[in-house]
């Protein structure tokens, strides 16, 4: 329903719509929109400080009753979506495409060929954990999302593996943390976290994954993954960088 007000001070009448927003419609906003073109959208259902806003009152010309209801009902989500969600902070209202997919992960530079290779290499250049009864390691690396880079998932078969020295895998850590600067996984999904149903603080972001599982190396392949691993930091100007982590997991 529309209502209009006018005050007695500076004659300005106002319209007030209430619109409900969001994937399923129930989160509630109140928007009031005064005739000298200001205006301002409240949060009726977390509260915090009205929003303002600017509109163009020729929208509403010769509109009236229900007509000029309907109008300011979408004028309200137009204005609602373009301007004032993103002002909400935690409390922007999700919707489909906020949530992402469990499963994607693109490549912003690079390939999952690429990075499995390089994985390849890193896992080939430490001989010692590759004992007689190991016939394949797994590795999980986080894809990027909006907040954090990609990284090896310390959670993962390999960082949990009491077997592999420490310092075996910071050096592998180290050498993947370089490897990601240049096959870049990104890709993420939001968690419900027990918030309010429908706002961003209601969710975690979570990153997706990308998984690999080596195979034990032949006696070739393990004589020449360093040499190898060297060549491909060589050409992304960090051989240096990856001698010094090799060194220090021996």
């Amino acid at each position: 329903m529309t209502t209009q007000t006018a005050s007695a001070t500076t004659a300005v009448s106002e319209h007030a719509v209430k619109i409900c927003v969001g994937d399923g419609s129930n989160e509630n906003f109140e928007f009031r929109f005064r005739m000298d073109g200001t205006g301002s959208a409240s949060d009726l259902d977390c509260g915090g400080d009205a929003i303002a806003f600017t509109w163009d009152r020729e929208l509403i010309d010769g509109r009236e009753g229900e007509e000029l209801s309907g109008a300011l009902e979408d004028l309200a989500r137009e204005i609602f979506w373009e301007e004032i969600n993103d002002q909400l902070g935690e409390e922007r209202v999700l919707n489909e495409v906020d949530f992402g997919s469990e499963e994607e992960v693109t490549f912003e530079t690079g390939s999952s060929q690429e990075l499995e290779k390089i994985v390849r290499l890193i896992l080939y250049s430490f001989a010692s954990i590759w004992g007689e009864d190991r016939d394949n390691i797994e590795l999980t690396i986080n894809a990027g999302t909006e907040c954090e880079e990609a990284e090896i998932d310390r959670y993962c078969e390999l960082m949990e593996d009491g077997e592999i020295l420490d310092e075996v895998k910071e050096a592998i850590c180290g050498l993947m943390d370089r490897a990601l600067g240049w096959n870049s996984p990104s890709g993420w999904h939001l968690e419900y976290n027990d918030g309010a149903p429908g706002r961003a603080s209601g969710y975690s972001e979570c990153p997706n994954t990308v998984w690999y599982s080596i195979p034990r190396p032949s006696f070739h392949e393990l004589a020449e993954a360093r040499e190898q691993l060297l060549e491909v930091f060589t050409d992304h100007e960090s051989r240096n960088e990856a001698e010094k982590l090799l060194r220090a997991g021996d």
